[in-house]
């Protein structure tokens, strides 16, 4: 929460410190993250597509074109595996619409739009099925294999989604057990 700029406002808190990137310290206003929450906030009554639009329009510079925006629309719903809902309302308790898989994809894909460079996730498989949880956790590895920098969250993860991860830190009782390649925890 801290590293993505999402800690809410205190006067009792201060922070104090540098973001490091390859032993060297980055100036906060270098990089860009996007955050994806943990609970998804949409209107209801909107589309995919038409929320990606509205994300689109709501971050665009001046000088972005609408076709420009259009094409980012289409090639985030493309790369999030979001076509074939594209056109869905997103629903709520009332109205049946996308999946809990299909709106967290939704919620990475509205980040997309901002081109961040860093794409940090919390619990992005929290309260989704199995098959949900697989979809979401290999859509944010495409995105990894993209250049994209994606650090996640995530609790009790099953065997499947654990083999997706490429390095790993693992925490107890707020205190980091290891750090380092997946592939050498168990050692």
């Amino acid at each position: 929460n801290t590293l993505a700029g999402q800690l809410p406002y205190s006067p009792s808190l201060s922070l104090e410190g540098y973001i490091m990137a390859n032993g060297s310290a980055v100036p906060c206003s270098e990089y860009k993250t996007g955050f994806v929450a943990q609970e998804d906030l949409f209107f209801s009554q909107l589309t995919v597509r038409e929320t990606l639009n509205m994300a689109a329009e709501l971050r665009a510079t001046k000088a972005t074109t609408a076709e420009s925006r259009s094409e980012l629309v289409e090639s985030v719903i493309r790369r999030l595996g979001l076509s074939k809902c594209a056109d869905t309302v997103i629903g709520d308790a009332k109205t049946r619409g996308l999946s809990g898989g299909e709106k967290k994809r939704l919620s990475i894909a509205c980040e997309m739009i901002a081109r961040p460079q860093m794409i940090m996730a919390d619990e992005p498989t929290s309260g989704l099925d199995a098959f949900g949880a697989q979809q979401v956790v290999g859509a944010l590895k495409d995105l990894a294999r993209e250049g994209n920098t994606v650090i996640m969250s995530i609790h009790q993860p099953r065997s499947s989604i654990f083999e997706m991860i490429d390095d790993i830190c693992l925490l107890s009782e707020g205190r980091m057990i290891y750090c380092g390649a997946r592939e050498d925890v168990l050692p």
